[in-house]
């Protein structure tokens, strides 16, 4: 479909204001993708159209996955096309999030950052230099390169808070409380996660304090501190119902059933898990089902049913691995370990612990090891194995106090850094006492001398202040002066054009009057002569008929010629009868079918205004018939307090809009014209062999 939108400044001001308001107004997001769509598809093939193509992009829901590749690719062909460099930055930015949030796929998310950072540094294009570090770090995480995903964020905090993006900065800070609890580290997480939360706060961004409240939750989960983390979850659930945020509700379900299953009360922790299945069926959310599986499979075992337990557990790590989601697989591979430990089928239990320990090496993942360690420790002391049971034992402690003991190295050294620091600021405050006496009497003189120096470089600045101040207010009372200026020279084009148009349509009034009453009277009473005359004189009866009948055509011509230059109807009954008359007439033709529907409170408007509109409605009919060639018309006439909106359409063979308008096409042209002086607004929508369909907009006034 190719739709234009026909003036070319109301395009450009209707954008702008589209751009500025998107995020002030208080309409739903689906009205304003609807207006993004609407002012994507006027564009012209320009950087607005690639800034109105992203903005599209960040607002489509996160399920709408086609539709996010599709308007990325388009706004990344468009920026390629014109050598829109930030256009393109942006548009590899956006595929870097999609393939790292939607597709799960690491690789091509890193592909498109570092594109993304080797071009923004180039063009010193800072924030998306940051968004490609940070979406790498968490690209990174996911394939379990935790120390270099943490230097990755790091450079993009520096980043963002060289250009104060604060909720940038959050967010950076969330992805690496993500990453020390993937590592175990779930103190230092919590830290991160408080300080992201801090900034989520500070901007009122009530979604993301939301989120991180859930990965608080999971941290004192981890640390058995239960109450702790029920509290944060239920503050979670709060605000995730006041947004109807579904996702992070099924999130918050399944970590209260964890607490639940922990508590050993597994009817509750059931209850909590179906809630949370039910969400994540209903948003086809698969990684959800398979973490709520899992659970479910916990709660089952502490209930002591193995084969239900089992049944669960297995198809959450075939849910896992059908998406390829390894850190899933492997939590689930842990937790079904369990199960056969339960049931003292502790080979079945080590054969899957070694699968485990691969994953584990594949993913980085210390504290899964931890728990595999542990448990191998107790099948193999069971088994009364205690050599394996001893190296198991030992290989458990010296990870645990690892990870233990590298937390504790950072802790004093940063206590040594600051007690370093402590003791060079006292030094430095000695050293500064002692040279005080010394700076004192030096520093009245220069004191002095900077006190007369400072009056004249002040009174200077003042004086140069008042310069430009007048200087600047010189200019400006030009510009508003000039502006005036041509606002009137356009006054005066616009009344002169509207004087030509009144008088114009004064003239055809005239005209029409003359031939109607005029000369549409002599040719009536000549006829009635030729007639008298046929009786008197039988002889010339053949050749006076013959008369009579051309004196009949040139009568009826005369006639639409008069109706065609000013209706009767329009000038006696108004706009809304004169059109019905005129469809009505084209009803009435055999291979033409015309349909016309009038809706609201009909207002009487100007008669020039009528018969514009009517003019208006005679080149769009005479189009459609003569050029397009169409068989059945439709218009629909509403009115509203204030506007006239108007939508005509036929089944007709259809033009290429663009180009009939750069031709320059008299009848399009005419409609325009006429749209413009009544201070409208028209939009053509045209499908090649599909009919073309008008969309006018009038402002009208009572007259």
């Amino acid at each position: 479909m190719i739709t234009f939108r026909l003036s070319k400044y109301r395009k450009i001001i209707f954008l702008l204001i589209s751009l500025l308001l998107f995020p002030l107004i208080t309409y739903s997001r689906s009205n304003t993708i609807d207006s993004l769509q609407q002012v994507a598809v006027t564009l012209n093939n320009d950087s607005n159209k690639v800034k109105t193509l992203l903005l599209l992009v960040q607002e489509l829901d996160d399920s709408n996955h086609k539709k996010i590749f599709q308007y990325n690719k388009l706004a990344l062909n468009l920026s390629e096309n014109i050598n829109y460099y930030k256009g393109i930055v942006d548009s590899w930015y956006q595929l870097g999030v999609y393939y790292s949030k939607f597709k799960s796929n690491e690789d091509s998310a890193l592909y498109y950052c570092k594109k993304v950072i080797y071009l923004s540094d180039s063009i010193n294009y800072i924030q998306k230099l940051a968004d490609g570090y940070r979406i790498s770090g968490i690209a990174l995480t996911g394939k379990g390169y935790y120390s270099t995903a943490i230097v990755y964020l790091n450079k993009s905090i520096v980043l963002y808070n060289q250009i104060y993006d604060t909720l940038s900065f959050a967010k950076a800070y969330n992805s690496i409380g993500i990453i020390h609890f993937k590592q175990a580290n779930y103190d230092s997480a919590i830290i991160y996660y408080i300080k992201s939360n801090k900034y989520f706060h500070k901007l009122g961004k009530e979604k993301g304090t939301a989120y991180n409240l859930i990965n608080i939750a999971k941290c004192h989960i981890y640390l058995y501190e239960y109450d702790k983390a029920r509290d944060f979850l239920l503050e979670s659930l709060v605000i995730n119902k006041k947004h109807k945020n579904i996702r992070n509700i099924g999130i918050t379900y399944v970590n209260l059933g964890i607490i639940s299953k922990e508590e050993d009360n597994p009817d509750d922790a059931l209850k909590y898990y179906n809630k949370a299945l039910d969400i994540y069926k209903n948003l086809g959310d698969r990684t959800g089902i398979g973490h709520v599986y899992a659970n479910m499979g916990n709660a089952f075992k502490n209930k002591g049913k193995y084969s239900t337990a089992l049944e669960y557990m297995e198809n959450s790590i075939k849910v896992f691995g059908e998406i390829n989601n390894k850190d899933g697989v492997l939590s689930s591979l842990i937790n079904l370990a369990v199960i056969y430990e339960h049931l003292r089928k502790y080979n079945k239990a080590l054969s899957i612990y070694d699968t485990c320990k691969i994953l584990v090496k594949e993913l980085g993942d210390r504290g899964n090891l931890v728990t595999v360690y542990g448990n191998e420790y107790g099948i193999y002391y069971s088994l009364k194995d205690y050599r394996n049971a001893l190296k198991y034992m030992t290989r458990y402690v010296d990870l645990k106090d690892s990870i233990f003991n590298l937390e504790q190295s950072k802790i004093i050294t940063d206590l040594e850094l600051r007690y370093e620091k402590e003791k060079d600021q006292a030094q430095i405050l000695e050293l500064q006492n002692e040279n005080l006496e010394k700076d004192l009497d030096l520093r009245k003189k220069t004191n002095q001398r900077n006190i007369y120096f400072a009056s004249g470089a002040f009174i200077i600045v003042i004086g140069i202040l008042l310069f430009i101040f007048y200087r600047q207010k010189v200019i400006k009372d030009r510009i508003i002066s000039d502006q005036k200026i041509k606002q009137l020279e356009e006054e005066k084009k616009l009344l002169a054009a509207k004087a030509i148009v009144e008088g114009q349509e004064e003239e055809r009034k005239r005209i029409a009057l003359e031939l109607h009453d005029g000369i549409g009277v002599l040719l009536s009473t000549a006829k009635i002569h030729f007639a008298n005359i046929s009786n008197i004189t039988p002889k010339n009866k053949e050749t006076i008929d013959k008369a009579s009948k051309l004196l009949e055509q040139v009568s009826g011509d005369v006639r639409k010629i008069s109706h065609n230059m000013m209706p009767g109807v329009l000038s006696k009954l108004g706009l809304n009868d004169a059109i019905e008359d005129l469809f009505e007439n084209l009803d009435e033709m055999s291979n033409i079918s015309a349909h016309i529907n009038i809706s609201g409170d009909e207002i009487r408007v100007p008669e020039n205004t009528e018969i514009m509109l009517y003019r208006i409605f005679q080149e769009i009919i005479n189009n459609a018939l003569k050029h397009a060639k169409a068989k059945t018309l439709s218009l629909n006439m509403n009115y509203l307090p204030e506007k006239l909106h108007i939508q005509f359409a036929d089944n007709g063979i259809g033009f290429n809009v663009e180009e009939k308008l750069s031709s320059k096409s008299l009848g399009l042209s005419s409609i325009q014209s006429r749209v413009d002086f009544l201070g409208g607004d028209l939009i053509i929508e045209s499908i090649q062999g599909k009919g073309t369909t008008y969309f006018i907009q009038i402002p009208i006034k009572k007259s």
